[in-house]
């Protein structure tokens, strides 16, 4: 995913148009005229991966915040096996956070399977929010720059600008 950065003049014509891709700064000259019809067909472009998520997130029909967790606790008894080992007795938790402060609860061995399908739609959930928080900054930016370009041309034609 690429995050632009604003454009500055070089000349008339050309744009410097500078963009991170992979947390790594590129930069092009790009002409000004070709750049609105690759604009708006960008937009179009976010516009079908936004109705994409869109519809990822409609068929989620059920999830649990929170993270599965196989975790080992030692029981306390001085003559167990645990109490020798570094690791002790395997529980299954969830873990998660709620009002700021971090909270786990006990998983039945009956309901692990449900659990891990309840937090993975979860997680992926929060993957779709955060990609379409990313669309659409990205669409904001775009829009922006257009507005901001055809401000500048039409101030161009009079000289009191």
């Amino acid at each position: 995913m690429q995050f632009y950065v604003p454009c500055t003049q070089v000349e008339q014509k050309y744009y410097y148009h500078s963009y991170y891709e992979n947390n790594k700064l590129t930069s092009v000259a790009i002409y000004s005229i070709m750049l609105h019809m690759s604009t708006l067909k960008e937009l179009k472009k976010l516009e079908n991966k936004r109705a994409r998520l869109l519809s990822e997130l409609q068929k989620t029909e059920s999830m649990i915040r929170g993270t599965y967790v196989d975790a080992y606790r030692k029981c306390g008894k001085f003559n167990c096996w645990c109490a020798k080992e570094k690791k002790g007795h395997p529980i299954h938790q969830i873990s998660w956070t709620k009002d700021g402060k971090s909270r786990s609860k006990a998983i039945p061995k009956e309901d692990i399977v449900w659990v891990k399908k309840m937090t993975g739609n979860y997680k992926k959930w929060r993957g779709i929010r955060t990609n379409l928080r990313k669309l659409e900054e990205e669409a904001r930016f775009i829009i922006n720059w257009v507005e901001e370009d055809i401000i500048q041309k039409t101030e161009n034609l009079r000289k009191y600008f």
